[in-house]
This record gives structure tokens, C-alpha cells and sequence, in this order.
């Protein structure tokens, strides 16, 4: 009998599916920030200090809602401040080179642009994020791409590095920063 029950268990156990290992997550990519998941330990254990400054507090219920509002609004205040230096420090770099060769040596010869993309569009280039090394015959920013223009005159060869860094979008930051502290507090167990 109980070997009828073990091979019974054995089919039961063997008929189920496993799921696959999560994977863990790679390094942040260049363009974004870390994620929120960096935050939970350190507010969860703010929050607990905060609470537990309340339940020290005399039994009035009013001053306690207020005391408690008034401290889990300067954690969210706090994690806001923190959050948006990580997006003002985020700034990726993209490069492209460009050259243009002429073996004449009348006229100009015209190698058109070479462009670097937003690594997301999330993000954009303003012209303070914008260098070139070598020769610089024309720079243009066009939304989330930056272009570096090449031209030779006569018989020669110009060369140029177009450096770009990019920024997220302020509207992006603001959109972003509101979810996430919402996500955050709601993670942690805050009210409202």
C-alpha cells in the first residue's frame, strides 16, 4: 500500500511544471538610472523609525495622523531629491567619427553628416552637450540625434569625433519621479 501511494506521488511530483529561474537583472545600462528596487530596504527601515517616533508620541490621534504625515512627506521629499541627482548624473556619451577625402585639388567635396541616435527617447541632446575633436565643419541637433557635417576643400583630408552627451527629457524626469515615489511608498506600506 505505501509503496502504491509513494509511486503515486512520484507521477503527481513528476507531472509538475517548474518554473524556469528567474534571471538576474544585468548592470544598469548607461542611459538609466538604477532601479527602484536600490530604495525599498533603506525607506522601509525610515518608515519603521518614523512609526516608531509616533507610537512614542501621547495618545492624541490628531497630532499623531499630523506628526506622521509630516514625516513620511520629508521621506518622500528626501527620495525625490535623491532620485532626480541620479537622473541629472545619468548623461551617456555617444561618439561618431567623420572624414571626408578629396583627391582634387579644385572645389569643395561635400561628405554630407554623420549622426549619433539618443540611446533611448527618453533622452536628448542640447548643443552644451555637444564637442567635436578634430575638424568641426557643422554641427546640428535634430530632436534625439546630434550630426557632425564634413567637408574638404581642394586635395586634403578633414577628420572629426562628434561627442554627445545625453539627458533625459525634463517632462520624462517629472513623469518618472511621480510614479516611482508612488510606487515606492506603496511598496513600503504608507497611506495615501
Amino acid at each position: 500500500m505505501l509503496h502504491k501511494i509513494g509511486c503515486a506521488v512520484g507521477v503527481l511530483l513528476s507531472s509538475l511544471v517548474v518554473p524556469a529561474k528567474a534571471q538576474a537583472p544585468g548592470p544598469t545600462p548607461d542611459y538609466e538610472v538604477p532601479p527602484l528596487s536600490n530604495y525599498v530596504g533603506e525607506y522601509r527601515d525610515k518608515r519603521r523609525v518614523v512609526l516608531e517616533a509616533i507610537e512614542a508620541m501621547p495618545p492624541d490621534i490628531d497630532a499623531r495622523m499630523a506628526e506622521y504625515d509630516r514625516r513620511i512627506g520629508k521621506l518622500r521629499d528626501d527620495f525625490r531629491v535623491a532620485r532626480l541627482a541620479e537622473y541629472k548624473a545619468v548623461n551617456p556619451e555617444r561618439i561618431v567619427e567623420h572624414s571626408c577625402t578629396s583627391e582634387s585639388s579644385g572645389g569643395v567635396k561635400n561628405c554630407g553628416w554623420k549622426c549619433t541616435a539618443s540611446p533611448s527617447p527618453d533622452h536628448f541632446a542640447a548643443p552644451e552637450t555637444v564637442r567635436v575633436d578634430g575638424t568641426n565643419k557643422g554641427t546640428r541637433i535634430d530632436g534625439g540625434a546630434a550630426c557632425l557635417k564634413m567637408t574638404v576643400a581642394g586635395k586634403g583630408r578633414n577628420a572629426g569625433v562628434l561627442h554627445v552627451n545625453y539627458r533625459f527629457q525634463p517632462a520624462v524626469v517629472e513623469r518618472r519621479l511621480n510614479d516611482e515615489t508612488k510606487r515606492l511608498f506603496d511598496i513600503i506600506g504608507t497611506r495615501g
